[in-house]
């Protein structure tokens, strides 16, 4: 493993020791580290990694003086670095890593390298206000890195949400919203985490209009998986109460495929919700129950001539106990059923026991 700052022999003499750390031959480590200390007793990363071997041999004391005494001098060299790195989270002290790493970014020129170490020692230890500064710092010293700034309002969406008080609402939420909307009004949103982020601001904000143009813009499209952009659009309907497009939605997702059973089960909610608040009258087939009776049937058929295997049906076979239940279980349901013809539930299962129980 090469080491920036060092010369050829010395790297040599490094990696003797990593080699041995490698193999968990410690003791070797520490023999290796002595004897190079003996001619150069200022070798600040042979030091390290004798701290690191003197802590894995479980002698805990002599290792913690020596990482004192390397701490007190050591600088930016990367094996010096990664030995006290490796230490600190070996011995469980990440508030002492962060502080190094503090320390480190004070003493030298802006290294993008030790900033997101340091950021990423602010995540393990939940400090988001100085994840936040830190990420602001890699964004203004390299500007043309995208998720550095992002960095920065996701620690800012972290503050929001850990807030009891009013602050999340009236300054948290605003700030990070207003942040992404300056990357977007720039043109310069780049990947579907960005997108994902702003999402989740805006349904903190309950900003659910805007957060459904969103889902449908080009933003949108940078979804990867349409699943998840489709779970975003689920929610934000459900909060805004638009049972009807929420239907729209789900049959046209289960004429992909009836495999997910949450789509099933969010459409009978969807609908009972549609008729507690609405009734049936004047409605749409689909926004009713008999458009739901239908819409299994209808699958139900267009399977069975394509020839799919049983088991690919059997969501559909679900859905039509799953409707039964509620409808013995609902009054708004029952009413509205009246009218239908509707299978019993024993034969309803009678039928999934014969087409599955084999």
């Amino acid at each position: 493993m090469a080491s920036r700052g060092l010369s050829d022999a010395q790297e040599r003499k490094l990696r003797s020791i990593y080699e041995a750390l490698d193999n968990n031959t410690n003791k070797k480590a520490v023999q290796l580290a002595d004897k190079i200390l003996k001619k150069q007793k200022e070798f600040v990363s042979v030091k390290g990694l004798k701290g690191l071997a003197l802590f894995r041999m479980g002698r805990r004391d002599e290792a913690a003086v020596v990482i004192k005494e390397v701490r007190s001098v050591a600088d930016a060299e990367e094996a010096t670095v990664q030995a006290l790195t490796l230490y600190y989270k070996e011995s469980s002290q990440p508030d002492e890593l962060c502080s190094f790493y503090e320390n480190l970014v004070k003493k030298g020129p802006p290294s993008e390298e030790l900033l997101a170490q340091l950021f990423m020692c602010y995540v393990r230890v939940g400090n988001v206000k100085k994840q936040q500064q830190t990420a602001m710092s890699l964004h203004k010293f390299f500007p043309s890195k995208n998720p550095y700034y992002f960095w920065a309002v996701m620690s800012i969406y972290l503050q929001a949400c850990a807030d009891s008080g009013r602050l999340a609402a009236t300054f948290f939420l605003p700030l990070a919203e207003r942040m992404v909307e300056k990357i977007v009004d720039e043109e310069k949103i780049e990947a579907e985490a960005e997108v994902r982020l702003y999402l989740m601001i805006l349904l903190k904000l309950e900003s659910y209009e805007k957060a459904l143009g969103v889902v449908h813009t080009k933003l949108g499209n940078m979804f990867h998986s349409r699943d998840e952009l489709v779970m975003f659009e689920i929610q934000i309907l459900q909060h805004m109460a638009r049972w009807k497009e929420l239907i729209s939605l789900y049959r046209t997702e289960l004429n992909k495929g009836p495999e997910n059973w949450s789509f099933w089960t969010g459409y009978m909610d969807a609908l009972a919700e549609l008729l507690a608040s609405e009734g049936s009258a004047g409605c749409a087939v689909e926004h009713t129950l008999h458009g739901l009776q239908l819409f299994i049937e209808d699958l139900h058929e267009s399977l069975n001539d394509v020839n799919q295997p049983p088991a690919k049906s059997r969501n559909l076979h679900l859905a039509r106990l799953e409707l039964i239940k509620r409808l013995l279980a609902s009054d708004v349901l029952k009413a509205e059923s009246k009218s239908l013809t509707i299978p019993t539930l024993l034969e309803t299962l009678t039928t999934y026991v014969e087409v599955f129980g084999g």
